[in-house]
């Protein structure tokens, strides 16, 4: 690390330092400044919780709650959550708003959440409570309540079908000003693989969403031993690490991201402060209040009680709560980062802001003329261990497949991989059975210390095309080259690549310092051979086949009347075009698709809409398939229809039986040309790439009377030639 980077890290620690003592000086003695206020334990789902609460103790009426709220305890608040229960069943409702607007007199905004199952009652409240808004200072949020889009939100509301009256409420809340609005997505078990449906459904109506985890609130009472809601399984917890990370880069929300993924994933140490007992306090329907709507107890405070004295109370009974349970608890009520945390997330930002640096393309080509230069040093004893580059962290099926192939190729040694996203990888390892196979993350010295050490380098898993991979890719054969081993360049095609660019010129120099190359087309080869002057390249297929070959299939095998699609967005680097013809293209193969999809359903065909990729932004296959079923093209039928297939993440195998029961397949995604061809399933490819990997492919296997070319796409060409598949390969059902 420079000098400049540790003078600017001991300057950010100083000053965190410094601000921390500020905070607790002042958070000692300070009454609370956000009431978390469960209005009512009765909602529209009738659970046992808010059940058991209405039936076992009685409420507070509204004169009740004048009085609580008169304490000088909440002379501080300045921010209001109110929740339930269903604020919308009391009668009384906007009244009590009124109330808390006029009695806490720092008051700056109230939250409210809406579940929207009652319409008319609904929209009555919004009504009335516009009129409130008009005649306060107060900033007024609605949580509306979104667990799903369209047929999704059956599968994880506890209500049936509120999902048209969020939508009816979300457009009339547009012509009311006065009132702010987003969507509330609580994550539980039944929608944690659907939440990309309802981001991209916000997406469209622009409208923010705001996601939690859904877990029960404590009540005081006989009712009070109310558990919250069991773990995720190790999918869930995969599903939903992946939707936030891929949220990450354009989320504003990372401050309540973080704490999801924090509880979600159970790390022993919560890098956020829990805000209970001293900038929020919870107040129940009963009029008590509690340190902790998770933990700790429940008292009503006494008029005479002055308010620091009910802080004392609440600060003396948070001290009681074991630090275990605090670190286990479910509930949103984070505030500011611990110290800890502050500090180590900037050490941790210096440290991987170093080896990126390392391990860019500028570095990887300063390494390699110095490495050009240098003799080689031998490193000695014999390791037997095999380390793996390439694509990995951003695998699609394919990549698993060709990473299940060089591990079974490599069987009894020691198969490290470095990926960028080491918890998409290991999730990989499992799907394909290799839980033996060791990840590591790329951007840390022990990728450096790997490089030296292994016996073997294999670059294997996605293209040589411009991208992250490139940099650490040369790195890593450059380390392996000064130590004499062995360098491999497995089953890799080569582009797009413009020529005369540094992305160039790192891939001819990764294929010449390479041992051994295996490329997977004619075309790639070719490349290769122009650019490096070698001629020991082979054309090797792609690894996956080899896997797929060893596969057992049925001898007879029923087939479904399905039809299965294996799409993707168009990528605008395999368009050499004008902007406008690449538009016009894109909407004409979009019309198609969807033409395509009422015919299909017409004549009773299944639809499967499979994602091969759901990894980042376009490159989202499930996200390219919902902006079709619900964009101009779609008919009124499609809009938000749960297609089979359309928000599931399949491993390989699944995608291989799905597709080997299917009557045809439409692949556009490359590996899906692969699949199909190993499987002997009927197909139709769509060449994207301009005659690059896919036509390629099938010239080398001699299938180009399968393949529709994008860049001369017109209507009518893929359903005319879905029909005379269909027609040629006819099946009794």
């Amino acid at each position: 690390m420079s000098i400049r980077k540790m003078l600017e890290f001991t300057k950010f620690v100083t000053g965190a330092v410094i601000r921390e003592m500020k905070f607790a000086v002042k958070a000692y003695d300070a009454l609370p400044s956000v009431l978390n206020y469960s209005v009512t334990g009765r909602c529209h789902s009738q659970c046992p919780v808010s059940a058991r609460a209405e039936s076992v103790r009685p409420e507070m009426s509204r004169d009740q709650g004048r009085q609580t709220l008169r304490h000088p305890f909440f002379g501080n608040v300045q921010s209001v959550w109110l929740s339930g229960g269903e604020i919308t069943l009391l009668e009384d409702a906007c009244e009590r708003i009124r109330d808390i607007c006029e009695l806490l007199p720092k008051l700056k905004q109230i939250r409210i959440s809406l579940d929207c199952a009652d319409l008319e009652k609904t929209k009555q409240f919004i009504a009335r409570l516009y009129s409130v808004a008009e005649h306060s200072q107060v900033q007024f949020w609605l949580g509306l309540s979104l667990n799903g889009a369209g047929e999704r939100y059956d599968f994880s509301g506890s209500v049936p079908g509120p999902f048209e009256n969020v939508v009816e409420i979300a457009r009339g809340l547009q012509r009311k000003p006065n009132l702010s609005y987003e969507f509330d997505c609580a994550i539980t078990h039944a929608n944690c693989c659907r939440l990309d449906a309802a981001l991209d459904f916000a997406e469209r109506m622009k409208i923010p969403v705001k996601f939690y985890l859904a877990t029960p609130v404590r009540r005081s009472g006989p009712e009070g031993d109310v558990n919250p809601a069991a773990g995720f399984s190790d999918k869930e917890k995969y599903l939903l690490e992946l939707f936030f990370d891929k949220r990450r880069p354009v989320s504003g929300d990372r401050d309540r991201d973080e704490p999801i993924m924090e509880r979600v994933l159970s790390r022993k140490r919560r890098s956020r402060r829990c805000t209970c007992g001293s900038e929020a306090v919870y107040l129940n329907p009963h009029g008590e209040i509690a340190v902790c709507a998770a933990g700790g107890k429940f008292f009503r405070q006494p008029e005479h009680l002055r308010a620091f004295e009910c802080k004392k109370v609440l600060r003396a009974d948070k001290k009681t709560l074991s630090r275990e349970e605090c670190r286990s608890c479910d509930q949103a009520c984070v505030g500011r980062k611990t110290l800890r945390a502050l500090i180590g997330d900037e050490w941790e930002k210096i440290r991987k802001s170093g080896y990126e640096n390392e391990l860019d393309y500028r570095s990887s080509l300063e390494r390699y003329d110095q490495i050009m230069r240098q003799r080689p040093v031998p490193s000695g004893k014999a390791s037997d261990m095999v380390l793996v580059v390439g694509w990995y962290g951003t695998e699609t099926a394919g990549d698993k497949l060709i990473l299940k192939t060089i591990v079974s190729r490599e069987k009894g040694k020691k198969i490290i991989v470095a990926s960028i996203k080491p918890y998409v990888t290991r999730w990989t390892c499992r799907e394909i059975g290799e839980n033996e196979v060791r990840v590591i993350p790329v951007y840390t010295q022990e990728f450096f210390d790997r490089c030296r050490k292994a016996d073997k380098i294999i670059f294997g898993g996605g293209p040589l095309m411009p991208g992250f991979a490139l940099g650490f890719g040369l790195r890593a054969f450059c380390e392996g080259s000064r130590k004499g081993k062995t360098l491999v360049v497995e089953g890799c095609g080569i582009g797009p690549v413009q020529e005369e660019t540094p992305a160039a010129s790192i891939i001819t120099k990764i294929l010449s310092l390479a041992s051994i190359v295996r490329l997977r087309d004619t075309k790639s080869a070719g490349w290769a051979r122009k650019h490096t002057g070698r001629t020991d390249i082979v054309v090797s297929g792609d690894p996956a086949e080899d896997t797929l070959r060893k596969r057992t299939v049925p001898t007879v095998l029923e087939k479904d009347k399905a039809v299965s699609f294996f799409l993707r967005k168009w990528p605008r680097v395999y368009a050499d075009m004008p902007d406008d013809e690449y538009h016009k293209i894109q909407k004409i193969f979009d019309l198609e698709i969807v033409r395509s999809l009422d015919w299909l359903m017409q004549e009773g065909y299944r639809i499967h809409l499979i994602a091969m990729c759901h990894l980042f932004g376009e490159d989202d296959d499930r996200q390219y398939y919902r902006a079709l079923l619900n964009g101009d093209a779609a008919s009124r039928k499609m809009k938000n229809r749960l297609l089979p297939g359309i928000d599931e993440i399949y491993s390989p195998d699944g995608i291989l039986d799905v597709m080997s029961r299917s009557v045809l397949n439409i692949c556009m995604r490359y590996h899906s040309v692969v699949f199909a061809h190993g499987l002997k399933s009927e197909y139709i490819a769509i060449d994207y790439s301009k005659g690059g990997k896919i036509k390629s492919f099938l010239e080398d296997h001699g299938k180009l009377e399968t393949m529709i070319s994008l860049d001369r796409f017109r209507e009518n060409l893929l359903l005319d030639k879905i029909k005379g598949a269909l027609k040629q390969g006819q099946t009794p059902y």
